[in-house]
């Protein structure tokens, strides 16, 4: 089966452009860890999984689902998001607490 460059979706575009309209923009390329053939998140769809195996990014079909990734510096990653606010100067994320009550 042929798996899609996760990047070129429409799902991917239109997550990567919504960071790029916070302050600090936030480049999602920066984070991607690359392909990982030894990857098992077996709770992932198999076109997820095999994305990732191939790119290391996957794109769902959909912006709700999103992207999915391994990062690479993920606490820089963390502090982007956490310090990031969108154009009229609100908090583009609010971190959850806990898996039984997330924020989202």
């Amino acid at each position: 089966m042929t798996t899609t460059n996760p990047t070129t979706t429409d799902t991917y575009r239109k997550i990567a452009a919504r960071l790029t309209m916070f302050r600090p923009q936030i480049d999602l390329t920066q984070y991607f860890a690359g392909p990982n053939p030894d990857v098992r998140l077996y709770d992932e769809k198999p076109y997820i999984r095999q994305q990732l195996e191939k790119y290391g990014v996957a794109a769902a079909t959909n912006t709700l689902d999103g992207v999915t990734f391994l990062p690479k510096h993920w606490e820089d990653l963390i502090k982007k998001l956490r310090i990031a606010k969108t154009a009229d100067g609100f908090d583009a994320f609010a971190e959850g607490q806990s898996p039984e009550k997330p924020s989202h």
